[in-house]
């Protein structure tokens, strides 16, 4: 199909019917060579609020994140949260910056915001997973990597986590 860049932006009532395909397609994908344009128009998708504050405020954003300036980084979400209260990916970037302060309680609570908004948001179902194991909350990490694998069956990292996980709270077979 065409690529990313080709498709015109989409409608903001329009965005969950294309996420809710483009989803469908990433669980249908025969290998992670056919995931990988899937899994760009996804998150090109979950970057676009329908407005270009919302926009530059979170591309912002994650600079100072990446720069270590994260209390910059998080007056500017708390800011983009309160302006764009339904953008899911506004919540999780300030979840990651909450996570990165080592405000564990105040993540969780945005990754939850997240995933009301989008159910199969599986970059936060995976950070949500990330959280709860640095919280010692091993067994529920674990059911948050499998929601997120079970989504995107093609996140590597998020697997080895499992794999390890599954064997600290299961045990070993026999």
């Amino acid at each position: 199909g065409p690529s990313f860049d080709e498709l015109p932006l989409p409608a903001p009532m329009d965005k969950p019917k294309m996420l809710a395909g483009l989803y469908e397609q990433l669980g249908k994908a025969r290998d992670a060579e056919a995931a990988q344009p899937i899994v760009e128009a996804i998150e090109a998708l979950w970057r676009i609020s329908g407005s270009d504050t919302v926009d530059l405020l979170m591309h912002r954003a994650e600079r100072f994140a990446k720069a270590d300036d994260l209390d910059l980084a998080l007056n500017i979400m708390d800011a983009t949260v309160d302006i764009a209260p339904d953008q899911a990916e506004a919540w999780h970037l300030r979840a990651k910056v909450n996570y990165l302060k080592k405000n564990y309680e105040l993540a969780l609570a945005d990754l939850r915001r997240v995933l009301n908004r989008d159910s199969k948001h599986y970059a936060a179902m995976n950070d949500l997973g990330v959280v709860l194991e640095a919280i010692g909350a091993k067994k529920e990490a674990l059911e948050a990597y499998r929601k997120a694998i079970a989504i995107n069956p093609f996140l590597g990292e998020t697997k080895k986590a499992v794999e390890e996980l599954r064997r600290e709270v299961e045990g070993q077979d026999i």
